[in-house]
């Protein structure tokens, strides 16, 4: 059973427009900047929802404990794929696909292709989640005849 403590932060967390810098967090290539004079971050910290640290001699925002990060986590897990599924099927034939000396790069695609016609519905849901300024959207053309590759969705970071 969750605490007060911890319901509080999630229900400041998941609060517009402060929900797209907690999942900021979650990103692992860059940390954001901690600033005292920004509204956003401000907010944040003063509700328990982020903490400071010094990283390569500059502020920048952490989560206040791994317990708060994996209740975080959680959360915006369970509200953005509320239902996963299956991801694949474990004892699929893919001989057709991959032997013991070859790899046949045509059928991995198809099956690819294949896998994302289900997921779609888990792609766009993901991709509503990001902010509009943060998101570029680039289509590859057919790459190969009966090959076609789907729209793909870019977080910038903007």
């Amino acid at each position: 059973m969750l605490n007060n403590n911890i319901l509080n932060i999630i229900s400041k967390a998941r609060q517009e427009p402060y929900k797209h810098r907690v999942l900021e967090l979650f990103r692992t290539d860059k940390k954001p900047p901690f600033r005292y004079d920004d509204a956003q971050t401000n907010f944040l910290y003063m509700n328990g929802v982020v903490d400071r640290e010094k990283a390569d001699g500059k502020n920048v925002l952490r989560f206040p404990s791994p317990f708060v990060q994996k209740r975080l986590f959680n959360y915006f897990a369970a509200d953005l794929f509320s239902e996963m599924g299956q991801i694949f099927e474990p004892f699929a034939d893919i001989s057709d696909t991959i032997t013991a000396d070859t790899l046949n790069v045509r059928n991995l695609l198809r099956r690819y292709g294949r896998q994302l016609a289900l997921d779609r519905i888990y792609l766009v849901m993901f991709v509503e989640a990001i902010p509009d300024a943060a998101r570029r959207t680039y289509e590859v053309d057919q790459v190969e005849q009966g090959v076609t590759v789907s729209v793909a969705f870019v977080a910038t970071g903007a």
